[in-house]
């Protein structure tokens, strides 16, 4: 059974927008998970039956990160960064079947001329095609930030593209093309004046195929900003950043070359899950108010007009579709009051997809139930390639919780369990470029494992 809500008014403090009565066409309700054999167990894994595995590999011993699992060469190589102080490690897998293993250092300490040394990492991204990697760092040697960017191939070369005198404690990286880095550097650290921190901080362009072909935005802005703690839009034209004196947020529009202030509390307080189509609105997640402020929710912010909406509570995370509507995972039956008095209280888990053209949301059941607690931590991935959903919802077993996928195709509304782990932890997971496979990793875990699938969605 599906349910609308048409009546916009009916937002008030539940679920969200689902509110109101049952219309539509009937879609069959699908099995809770576990569910009974026949299932495919693959080491802490276990699948549902018409799940086809790809590839299955057991980690490096020790080796644990907090990063998902990152596609490159068109989906034919699926790697595991691990980014620490010392450089950091990845695990590549690639082949056929991504049967062949690879572990290389990264090696960023080093500027490709005078070897390696101790350096401690500022922030870091990665290409689009995940083919790339970018990394600033303090150089306490010399004094100095450098950015460096390498391939995430083994043997590859590490190449400095920027040097910048002077350390700072907070710096933002990400790419805006094939070519082309945002760097931005916030007050040089121990500043002896706001002059000289503002001399350093400040946003910049880097062309990382010719070391030193760098410039600086000058971004139009009545108040100083944190350079240093930004967020580049999906679109790459526009970017939140914090004001230097907290509390607030500016909107830099890089083709206007100007800012101004958003109704945001400040980037530290919230979450930004995503940007819509054309960079007009941004989903975050914080606190659902003052009242309510252990209780976790989505709001929507129409950057031009400045206005924010509630999307959903209690509930983290959200995304758009490339259709223009919004998913989120959540429960008809829990309300920020019953979440607040019995976190504990078992709700069926769902998820619901709020058109905002036809003000009108839809709600799928995802056929297992859960505590509130564990659904406020729910997470969900979008593939816009196949137009599907993987969303992550903890399942509560006797004191702890194992970690369940459930798959949803937005286009046939269809709903098809994944995996499982018998994990007390929560599962890293990203969708491939052609939305096909799903990489899916345990890891957190002294002995981790990565898990590559095709989830029977089409």
């Amino acid at each position: 059974m599906r349910l609308r809500v048409r009546d916009a008014l009916a937002l008030v403090l539940m679920f969200s927008v689902w509110i109101a009565g049952c219309a539509g066409r009937k879609h069959p309700k699908p099995a809770p998970f576990p569910a009974a054999p026949p299932r495919t167990v693959v080491g802490p894994f276990s699948l549902a039956s018409k799940v086809r595995v790809i590839a299955f590999h057991t980690l490096p011993e020790g080796f644990s990160t907090s990063i998902p699992p990152v596609w490159s060469a068109d989906g034919r190589a699926v790697s595991l960064l691990r980014i620490a102080p010392d450089g950091g490690k990845v695990v590549r897998f690639d082949g056929a079947s991504l049967n062949h293993e690879t572990a290389f250092d990264l090696g960023l300490g080093s500027d490709g001329k005078n070897g390696a040394s101790p350096v401690s990492l500022l922030t870091f991204a990665i290409d689009p095609k995940g083919a790339t990697l970018a990394a600033a760092v303090d150089d306490p040697a010399d004094g100095s930030v450098k950015v460096f960017v390498r391939s995430l191939a083994p043997n590859a070369a590490v190449n400095r593209v920027a040097r910048f005198p002077g350390q700072v404690d907070e710096a933002a990286l990400a790419w805006m093309g094939e070519s082309d880095l945002l760097l931005g550097l916030g007050p040089t650290r121990a500043a002896e004046s706001a002059a000289a921190s503002a001399e350093f901080a400040g946003l910049y362009r880097l062309g990382v195929k010719v070391s030193g072909d760098n410039s600086q935005f000058v971004i139009d802005c009545k108040q100083r900003i944190n350079s240093g703690r930004f967020l580049l839009s999906a679109g790459r034209r526009r970017a939140l950043a914090d004001s230097s004196a907290g509390g607030s947020v500016f909107l830099l529009d890089f083709d206007r070359f100007e800012c101004r202030r958003v109704g945001l509390p400040g980037l530290a307080q919230i979450r930004v899950l995503g940007w819509s189509a054309g960079d007009a609105s941004i989903l975050y997640a914080s606190a659902l108010s003052a009242r309510y402020s252990d209780v976790p929710a989505v709001f929507e912010l129409a950057l031009e007009k400045d206005r924010r909406r509630l999307i959903g509570a209690p509930i983290a995370d959200a995304v758009y579709t490339k259709r223009g509507t919004i998913a989120i995972p959540g429960s008809l039956s829990l309300r920020p009051a019953t979440f607040k008095l019995r976190p504990d209280r078992l709700v069926p888990a769902q998820v619901g997809i709020v058109d905002q053209s036809a003000s009108e949301t839809t709600i799928f059941p995802l056929g297992l139930w859960t505590s509130g607690a564990l659904l406020a931590q729910a997470a969900i991935g979008y593939s816009a390639s196949a137009d599907a959903l993987a969303i992550e919802i903890p399942v509560p077993i006797k004191k702890t919780f194992t970690p369940v996928i459930v798959g949803f195709s937005v286009s046939s509304r269809r709903v098809e369990s994944i995996a499982g782990a018998q994990l007390n932890r929560l599962l890293l997971y990203n969708w491939g470029p052609s939305g096909s496979r799903l990489a899916i990793c345990d890891c957190a875990g002294e002995a981790g494992s990565l898990l590559v699938v095709e989830p029977p969605l089409k």
